[in-house]
């Protein structure tokens, strides 16, 4: 007897004979009420979990395992069964974010690579598969298109949680030029004003120069800061709470500089 006709003769016997499966079925709800029976099984069940943990197949237990799995999935009845709740899980957020940190963690391993690249090449696939592949490329390239311009059209405008009346597509005053701008970054140190990340760095290439009361008409000195490009944005996100601290930093620099320059002239 094959190990797919024992499996659909247990099945059988065990769908036919309600009786007896709704009395195992009771009992077992009245024992897992019990708190002690609950927490007995469930140390038996780590146990039973750490025990077989790293535990290695002989050779011929895998090849029998092999060839029991592979009569199982020949049946199309065994393979809905089996795929049906799998798909479902795999839709699930929570599911493709693990899927997602378990390759991740795979790929970092350099001899996880090596052997991945080593599989791959030179693979020559059937027609059929790479039209599939093809197909399932295309369709996530559209869907994921297509969530960015529904999130686009969604936050865009006044419905954005930073939107301050579209103050962003004015323009600049013809006074806010390349000059004023190398002014005010070596005002303070060619570096960013709020993280002193200095310019041309590996992550800071160059400075932007900011307005501090968001007026891009007015380019007076005292209103002008350099920021690095993630500060910058930081600041745009949640100007409210930044606008105050920005000034404080403003004055600081301007004192600063002022003893500076104080002390050259005292010096001649």
């Amino acid at each position: 007897m094959s190990a797919l006709e024992r499996s659909e003769r247990v099945r059988k016997q065990w769908a036919g004979n309600t009786e007896r499966r709704e009395e195992l079925s009771r009992r077992n709800k009245l024992e897992w009420a019990d708190p002690d029976i609950r927490a007995k099984r469930l140390i038996s069940f780590k146990r039973a979990g750490r025990l077989r943990r790293g535990r290695r197949c002989s050779p011929s237990d895998l090849e029998k395992r092999s060839l029991f799995m592979k009569e199982l999935w020949k049946d199309p009845a065994y393979r809905s069964r089996q795929s049906g709740p799998h798909r479902k899980a795999c839709r699930t957020s929570r599911m493709r974010k693990k899927r997602q940190l378990n390759a991740k963690r795979l790929w970092e391993s350099p001899e996880y690579r090596k052997k991945n690249i080593a599989a791959t090449k030179g693979l020559k696939r059937s027609s059929e598969t790479r039209r599939r592949i093809s197909l399932g490329q295309k369709a996530l390239w559209d869907l994921s298109h297509k969530r960015k311009k529904e999130q686009s059209g969604r936050f865009s405008g006044p419905r954005n949680p930073a939107w301050r009346g579209g103050i962003s597509r004015a323009g600049y005053s013809h006074r806010f030029s390349y000059k004023l701008k190398h002014r005010i970054r070596c005002l303070f140190g060619n570096k960013c004003a709020v993280c002193r990340c200095p310019e041309k760095s590996k992550s800071r290439k160059n400075l932007q120069v900011h307005h501090i009361n968001e007026d891009k008409l007015d380019c007076r000195p005292e209103n002008l800061i350099p920021l690095c490009l993630p500060c910058h944005r930081r600041i745009h996100h949640n100007y409210g709470s930044w606008r105050s601290k920005l000034k404080q930093i403003r004055r600081e620099v301007m004192s600063v500089v002022s003893q500076r320059v104080d002390a050259l002239y005292r010096q001649a």
